[in-house]
């Protein structure tokens, strides 16, 4: 059985509203990211507009810094990163599925200024923006956003990709894009030039269930190149075309070439065995 001394909620809710708050106010005297966590949990106690207002406004804030952010001051930028992100996410969406894709495309609208500023060596800010990311698809799911709307959205963070924190944005985006919205996408991300537009199409292609699509995005010498062939033969063989996957895999057949993929050698016994021919597959 846990003493009575163990710091967890239940022996600290014993010691009463009173004893807790002046204890939180002691705790947070001289920290900003405590005091600011502690405005948003009474701007949530208000209800959501109460919250969003404190949202925007940190957001706001942080987007007009240009303070570096060296290792010592990590953390903190970290903490204060999450609480925006979890008030974003948690009570705000929950009340307002439309106002929180809004401010969570804000939150990520800042990666590329904080990264910018921000020794991000373990990578540890990185994940708050990769978390963002992948919590948008539910809120956008939610929301009652137009898919070209969301698209131009979409299009926009893309182009601003400097760190590849928007990396997986397609995929968590691609349920609430849908058809329309996908295809709203490609036009936008092949007029505007987005970065990386090679890699954005390919992630369109795959979410769209296009396997036509997505062989067409690389010419007959890309091809030839046995990592390239690998990965277009491996997306050809879940499709269920092991013919055609072979057929691309003797395009790039390693031959006289002094090294070779082993992608390339691990994808050909795949295909092989796809098409009944073990033995080749054994040999290999």
């Amino acid at each position: 059985m846990a003493s009575r001394r163990t710091l967890n909620a239940g022996n600290l809710e014993t010691l009463g509203a009173k004893a807790l708050a002046d204890l939180l106010m002691a705790v947070s005297r001289g920290d900003a990211v405590i005091q600011r966590r502690l405005r948003l949990a009474l701007a949530a106690a208000e209800g959501t507009d109460g919250v969003a207002r404190e949202v925007r406004k940190r957001l706001v804030s942080i987007a007009r810094s240009t303070t570096f952010v060296d290792s010592a001051k990590r953390k903190a930028l970290i903490a204060d990163l999450q609480a925006q992100r979890e008030a974003i996410s948690g009570p705000i969406a929950a009340a307002d599925p439309d106002l929180a894709l809004e401010l969570m495309v804000r939150f990520l609208e800042l990666a590329n200024g904080v990264m910018d500023r921000c020794g991000d060596t373990t990578g540890t800010v990185m994940h708050v923006f990769s978390q963002a990311v992948a919590e948008l698809g539910t809120m956008a799911t939610a929301a009652r956003v137009e898919p070209g709307t969301l698209a131009e959205q979409v299009a926009d963070l893309l182009l601003a990709n400097g760190y590849g924190q928007f990396d997986a944005l397609i995929p968590s985006l691609a349920a609430a894009l849908g058809e329309e919205g996908l295809r709203s996408l490609e036009r936008e991300c092949r007029d505007r030039g987005a970065h990386d537009g090679h890699e954005v199409l390919l992630q369109i292609a795959e979410c769209r269930g296009d396997v036509d699509g997505y062989v067409a995005q690389f010419d007959a010498e890309q091809l030839t190149w046995p990592m390239t062939a690998a990965d277009v033969a491996n997306h050809l063989l879940v499709a269920g075309r092991a013919e055609q996957a072979l057929a691309v895999l003797d395009q790039a057949a390693p031959g006289a070439r002094a090294w070779h993929s082993p992608e390339w050698d691990n994808t050909r016994i795949d295909v092989l065995e796809a098409l009944g021919r073990g033995a080749e597959a054994q040999q290999l």
